[in-house]
Order: structure tokens, then sequence, then C-alpha cells
């Protein structure tokens, strides 16, 4: 996955991964250090998110998988 295609699905990834979770904007930023205006932003798009930002905030939360626009990620042991 590219940049930019992370980037352009940033807003549906970022809140595919928080409600994977069932955590609160709050509760999220917290585990990936920022806070909950940080998270709606990202989550409506307002602020882009990287793919290295991506990628972090994914090893940090409860989860192993996720599927974003055809691209599985998994985290390994």
């Amino acid at each position: 996955m590219t940049d930019d295609n992370v980037t352009s699905k940033g807003a549906s990834a970022c809140k595919k991964m928080r409600s994977l979770t069932g955590l609160t904007q709050s509760e999220y930023g917290k585990l990936v250090g920022c806070d909950q205006g940080t998270v709606s932003n990202y989550e409506t798009g307002v602020t882009n998110i990287s793919f290295e930002k991506f990628l972090e905030h994914f090893k940090k939360l409860p989860i192993n998988e996720i599927q974003i626009e055809g691209y599985l990620f998994t985290k390994t042991k």
C-alpha cells in the first residue's frame, strides 16, 4: 500500500481501527499517544494520517489484523 493510498483512505482506516477495539476517541488517543481532537480530525479527514503513523497506531492497538481497502495488515510475533 502506498503512502498516498493510506492518506486518502486514512479517515476510514482510523475509524475502522477504533471501532474494532470498541474504544472511545479519547481512549483510542491515550493508547496511541494523541488527544481526542486529533483522533476526531483523523476520522473526519480534517487531518491526513501518514502511512507511518497508521502503522504506529496499529501496532499499539489490541487488534491482530485489519483489512483496509483490500490490504490485510497482520501483526507478527
